[in-house]
């Protein structure tokens, strides 16, 4: 429903069904700059991000990047976003100290 409307990009990520293999080392980063490339080939500077635990999480660290028109989570002021996590994945990110 949301395609008639608007334009969709909703990649798999690696290592999950239907989606890429993961290369390279493991890490917090791997997945959102999967994310990151899907969204620069589709041609989204940035997007309203939705993901549910890991999905989520990734979403966060999109949104970290600048990559984020909407992400879940709950605004505080001043730039700090606190999200409950899912299944161990959290991250809390003051914007006042980002780079």
């Amino acid at each position: 429903m949301l395609e008639r409307r608007h334009d969709v990009l909703a990649p798999t990520l690696p290592g999950h069904a239907g989606g890429p293999p993961l290369t390279g080392e493991l890490s917090d980063a791997l997945l959102a700059d999967a994310v990151e490339r899907a969204m620069d080939e589709a041609g989204f500077a940035t997007a309203h991000l939705a993901g549910n635990s890991l999905g989520g999480f990734v979403a966060l660290q999109l949104a970290a990047r600048g990559r984020a028109g909407a992400c879940p989570g709950r605004r505080l002021g001043r730039g700090r976003q606190i999200v409950q996590g899912h299944a161990g994945w959290s991250l809390h990110h003051d914007a006042r100290t980002a780079a």
